[in-house]
């Protein structure tokens, strides 16, 4: 097999697993089962072909551990990851050794084996700490911060002592005048952006309550208390802000709120939230008089991180053994393809425009077209 191999590799001008199985087939096959046979490790083709022809892969020179594969002319390194597998052995240190000074002469002239035998040198070294740190040596550097460091602690213990001498505490935090005076400037701060949210509402501002709720007016006449928190989330997702056009729904996420009030819209009869009677778990949406649930999937909280991957299944069919047929809608479906999912809801509610056979024409899409819709 080796000498087959050999032949390929020759006749290919990169050694890719596709490449070879494409134009030898059987000798892929055979050296893939030759692999599981002997239980060959190997994370790239070419290191599986190096394998074949030369042997397992090797260790490390100093430990047990696999080494990183290089590629198949260079094979693998002769070291592991761990440094100290290098740095203890005494030919790779003289290796190193000899190439650093070898790199030494090639730049700064033979006879410099060393960065303290470079002209200038030691006057550029000295200059540039200066200017870095203020001192020459790196000791003038570690005395200068050990004795600031202990001039820091003399200092905080100072200005403790005096702390409890005044206030009785040793922590600024705990005197109850800074405690009331970062309270009151962090809500005038919030009260300050909350005021400007505010004013986009004027029109509809009929008092402010205790400066925690604001009593509107919204332009369909209802009256309602909101605080500047859901008036500034509202704000920020464009929502209507009144809480009975826009009612507050505990855990409910946006594109649920929005899926709920088009159906509200749309159906007169009874409409249930957040129903926990029906099975064994929550339906979001239910209609009683169609026998009709809605479940709202987020993409994030409904990914297989969180939910198992037989759980929306489970739930519809736990519904079906009720009587009742659940409809999963989609976070994606819902932001980009929303006009053919309200098309549909509408439909199973009874809502939907007819469009007769007779009234159509049939044409060919192109494929782009059909993806899209």
């Amino acid at each position: 097999m080796k000498d087959r191999i050999l032949q390929a590799i020759k006749n290919i001008p990169t050694l890719r697993a596709q490449s070879f199985n494409k134009k030898y087939p059987e000798l892929y096959c055979e050296l893939i089962e030759w692999a599981q046979i002997n239980d060959i490790v190997y994370t790239y083709f070419p290191e599986l072909v190096w394998q074949a022809l030369y042997g397992l892969r090797p260790k490390c020179k100093c430990c047990t551990n696999t080494t990183k594969f290089i590629g198949f002319n260079r094979g693998w390194m002769q070291y592991c990851k761990n440094i100290k597998c290098r740095t203890s052995d005494p030919e790779w240190v003289q290796w190193k050794l000899v190439r650093d000074q070898q790199a030494l002469e090639q730049k700064y002239g033979a006879g410099i084996k060393n960065m303290s035998q470079i002209p200038g040198w030691k006057e550029k070294t000295e200059q540039t700490k200066l200017s870095r740190t203020g001192y020459k040596w790196h000791t003038q550097l570690l005395n200068a911060r050990k004795n600031a460091s202990e001039n820091i602690i003399k200092n905080s213990q100072k200005i403790k002592d005096g702390l409890v001498k005044k206030y009785g505490v040793d922590n600024p935090s705990l005197i109850q005048s800074i405690v009331d005076k970062k309270i009151e400037t962090f809500n005038s701060n919030r009260y300050a952006k909350y005021n400007t949210i505010a004013a986009k509402y004027r029109a509809y501002f009929i008092e402010e309550v205790n400066k925690s709720y604001i009593y509107f007016q919204c332009s369909k006449g209802h009256f309602f208390h909101t605080n500047y928190q859901l008036l500034q989330i509202r704000n920020t997702r464009n929502e209507e802000i009144c809480t009975h056009c826009n009612l507050i729904h505990k855990f409910t996420s946006v594109g649920e709120t929005k899926l709920y009030q088009f159906i509200s819209e749309k159906y007169s009869g009874t409409i249930k939230q957040r129903v926990k009677t029906l099975i064994d778990g929550e339906i979001d949406i239910y209609l009683p008089e169609l026998g009709i649930a809605f479940e709202f999937n987020g993409t994030y909280w409904h990914s297989e991180l969180y939910k198992d991957k037989h759980y929306h299944l489970d739930k519809t069919d736990s519904c079906l053994l009720k009587g009742v047929k659940l409809i999963h809608i989609w976070q994606d479906d819902w932001l980009y393809k929303r006009e053919i999912v309200q098309s549909r809801i509408l439909n199973l509610l009874g809502k939907s425009k007819k469009i007769y056979a007779r009234n159509c024409t049939i044409k060919e899409v192109s494929s782009m077209e059909a993806n899209f819709f």
